[in-house]
């Protein structure tokens, strides 16, 4: 993987936690039926931007989607007394969902590589020639610097 693409995406990374969605979408669908909690096709759909919007702003911290839980059931009005059934399996889940983020993080990594292979190419090959020409003329400025000193030499040197 090019550095210059990882700098640019793994900190987009930070935003893009479809691992955390996909967490609290079926988080709220379980609530919902131990509720027995009839949802329409409406607050599916309000379920699913919800969680959307939510795991994009919530913090990268371990368990941060518990809490987003308890706050979109508010949304949906759905009961949060049984979000305890989710904490006592959350240490488990969160790791999946850490796995599934970071999946993701490397997927837009080799997709983003792969469409900007022919700029990375070109970027690659200007790079290089500013390299060999810096070396060229370095080499010449070194030369030239010597020759001059060997000059000066030769000038102080002669007897007056």
């Amino acid at each position: 993987m090019n550095p210059k693409i990882t700098k640019f995406v793994l900190p987009i990374g930070t935003i893009n936690m479809d691992g955390s969605a996909l967490y609290l979408s079926v988080a709220l669908l379980f609530l919902a039926q131990i509720n027995n909690l009839q949802l329409g096709i409406g607050e599916i759909f309000t379920i699913g931007l919800a969680c959307t919007a939510a795991s994009m702003s919530s913090a990268a911290i371990p368990s941060a989607a518990i809490v987003l839980v308890v706050m979109l059931c508010s949304v949906i009005n759905i009961p949060t007394e049984d979000v305890s059934l989710l904490f006592a399996v959350d240490w488990l889940v969160d790791r999946f969902r850490t796995m599934n983020n970071l999946i993701g993080d490397c997927y837009t990594v080799a997709i983003v590589q792969h469409l900007s292979k022919e700029e990375l190419e070109q970027d690659d090959s200007l790079n290089e020639k500013e390299t060999e020409e810096a070396h060229v003329n370095g080499t010449f400025v070194i030369q030239e610097q010597e020759q001059n000193a060997h000059t000066n030499q030769s000038f102080t040197n002669t007897p007056v």
